[in-house]
């Protein structure tokens, strides 16, 4: 896909539509953590937090996938 940047766009777009056409798939409660600095849930807003994310410094958002985080505990690293 790297020599193909029609393929690039192409995919961007569909990932894009995916928000538009399933919202509730997009953003949801059960599919991200809020913390403080000592890493202590905080309560969920969905709305505020979106916000906070689209505004966010750099460092102040971490963005992780589940499924890597169990290979790497099945791998032991």
């Amino acid at each position: 896909m790297e020599k193909n940047p029609r393929a690039n766009i192409l995919f961007l777009t569909i990932l894009m539509f995916w928000g538009i056409i399933y919202p509730q798939y997009t953003f949801t409660e059960d599919m991200y953590r809020v913390t403080d600095q000592e890493y202590n849930e905080v309560e969920k807003d969905c709305l505020r937090d979106y916000g906070h994310i689209l505004r966010a410094k750099e460092g102040e958002v971490t963005i992780r996938f589940a499924l890597l985080d169990e290979i790497r505990e099945w791998l032991g690293e």
